[in-house]
This record gives structure tokens, C-alpha cells and sequence, in this order.
């Protein structure tokens, strides 16, 4: 025979979910955007995609 109870109780207290912990905050680092090599060279970049892309349309 079996031992299962033919119906499952209720949950004394209602389900709470684990809000998850955060990690703790890295210290700022500066953006990468923020530096001026970097500017420099994601204009250059920008700048080959357009004449690429321009020379692609003719």
C-alpha cells in the first residue's frame, strides 16, 4: 500500500523569492570613451565604414 498522503497541505507561510545579492561595486574606471585615443580611433574607423558603405551604394 502506499504511505503518500492523498493531499498535499498548503505552505504554512506563502513562497517568498530570493531576491539575488548584488556583488559588490567595482571601483570607477574611467570610460573607454572618455579617452582621446580612443575617440581618435573610432572616428577613423566610423569615418573607413562610411566611405566604404559610399563606395559599396555606387
Amino acid at each position: 500500500m502506499s504511505k503518500k498522503p492523498h493531499k498535499v497541505e498548503e505552505a504554512a507561510t506563502p513562497y517568498t523569492a530570493k531576491k539575488p545579492v548584488q556583488a559588490a561595486l567595482a571601483p570607477a574606471q574611467p570610460r573607454p570613451s572618455d579617452d582621446a585615443a580612443f575617440q581618435r580611433v573610432t572616428e577613423k574607423i566610423f569615418a573607413e565604414r562610411k566611405e566604404l558603405l559610399r563606395k559599396l551604394a555606387q
